[in-house]
């Protein structure tokens, strides 16, 4: 069973990097949240807005986020949506309200994306955006941190069809519609199935993310499609939940 993934360590390390360049972040006019570093005093707070907790990848990142933080004597203030995007865009909200000195941000779609960042706008707030990049028109960024989604998935998908041997059918799992990691995990897949005619894929569904919502899809799937050959899950979580279901269905016959 194989699945889609950016490099946990690779992201982790840059969202620490960035992390880390906050050191200027309101320390000249006066911020609220008081002294960055180990000045004395308060210390400043940076908030973090992830969508979930449950991916691998985004424990990773925090992990990263945390480590640094606790090493440059910043305060972290981590919040998961839980995949939720109204949640997520309230927890936002609530960490602005604290005065955060900037807002390290995993948006879950679309509207939380362009709500977070216009919210920290108005706010004077910088954003650093990780993994998912809001789209054009929905405010401004101070950077954005992402590794290359299109060609590891592209790679993944052409690894994975050379395991079984450039033929049969597969199945795609897709994560939050329209989220970058979504469109470009599909994007590099496509091109890997473009380019090795003999795949199919006879099923495509969306998991949002979830390792629950992958494994029930995958059982679908399965009782649909008995001559499946592989899953190509977009995410870590849904790659599990994919694993989790051929297990169940006792596919131990060379299934990826």
């Amino acid at each position: 069973m194989a699945r889609g993934k950016t490099s946990l360590r690779v992201l982790a390390g840059l969202t620490a990097f960035a992390l880390a360049g906050l050191t200027a972040c309101g320390t000249g006019g006066g911020a609220p949240g008081a002294s960055g570093g180990s000045g004395g005093g308060e210390k400043k707070a940076i908030g973090v807005s992830v969508a979930d907790q449950k991916s691998l990848f985004y424990v990773a990142a925090v992990q990263g986020m945390q480590a640094q933080a606790e090493k440059r004597g910043y305060k972290l203030v981590v919040t998961s949506a839980n995949n939720n995007s109204s949640q997520q865009v309230s927890q936002v909200n609530d960490l602005l309200t604290q005065q955060v000195g900037a807002l390290i941000f995993t948006s879950q779609d679309s509207t939380a994306a362009a709500a977070g960042v216009k919210a920290a706008n108005k706010a004077e707030v910088p954003v650093i955006a990780v993994d998912q990049r809001p789209e054009s028109g929905q405010g401004q960024l101070a950077t954005y941190i992402a590794t290359d989604s299109v060609k590891a998935a592209r790679d993944l998908c052409t690894w994975m069809f050379q395991q079984m041997g450039g033929s049969g059918e597969i199945a795609i799992l897709h994560g939050v519609l329209g989220s970058t990691a979504e469109i470009q995990r599909t994007q590099g897949c496509q091109e890997a199935i473009k380019a090795t005619p003999g795949v199919k894929v006879v099923a495509e569904e969306t998991a949002n993310w979830d390792e629950t919502e992958a494994f029930k899809a995958t059982q679908n799937i399965l009782a649909a499609h008995p001559q499946l050959k592989a899953v190509f899950g977009e995410s870590d979580a849904m790659g599990l939940g994919a694993a989790k279901a051929a297990e169940q269905a006792n596919r131990h016959d060379g299934m990826w």
